[in-house]
């Protein structure tokens, strides 16, 4: 595998502003390149990409006969300038996972390291572009899973003629309104 970081504005239309590092993992194909390489979107939104670089190196070594596999991590999540929020209790069955106090506590702690109004799905398929053109890559494969999907469809709408196919596995609409639901 191959590891690296791009670094990118963190406000797009502050180019001279703070720059964030976006992280990513390539796991290499095992035979010849003969198709694009995959680029997998994380779901969540909030989890990890190249977290799962363990998948594609041992399970999913199927998928990369013909292709790399690139794994990104969007910003805000894993290596990517993470926006964590320990206050809230994700997971937790027995406590408020959406608490509104700790809500605010997380969001006045993280405002004052970034510009929270950046780390959305646009701001992120801009980051995935720029990740794709620094590493060549002309034309991309896209999978997402859940939110991912969310991400794959932004992709594809704002890069339509950098995407060669695309697989959308539990499907979000571009019209869900996340987290919205998840309180």
């Amino acid at each position: 595998m191959r590891c690296g970081r791009l670094s990118v504005p963190e406000d797009r239309t502050k180019p001279g502003g703070r720059s964030i590092s976006i992280a990513f993992v390539i796991v290499p194909a095992t035979g010849p390149r003969t198709l694009p390489p995959l680029y997998d979107f994380a779901g969540g939104p909030g989890i990890s990409a190249t977290a799962g670089a363990d998948f594609w190196a041992g399970p999913g070594t199927i998928h990369r006969q013909h292709r790399d596999v690139v794994l990104i991590d969007q910003r805000g999540t894993g290596q990517s300038a993470p926006l964590d929020c320990p206050e809230l209790h994700l997971g937790d069955l027995f406590e408020a996972p959406l608490d509104a106090t700790a809500v605010a506590a997380c969001r006045g702690r993280l405002s004052a390291k970034a510009n929270l109004s950046r780390y959305s799905t646009a701001e992120s398929i801009a980051d995935f572009d720029a990740v794709r053109a620094a590493l060549g890559h002309e034309r991309i494969d896209i999978s997402g899973l859940s939110y991912g999907s969310r991400l794959a469809q932004e992709y594809l709408r704002a890069y339509p003629d950098r995407v060669r196919a695309i697989a959308l596995l539990g499907a979000v609409s571009p019209q869900a309104k996340l987290p919205l639901s998840f309180a």
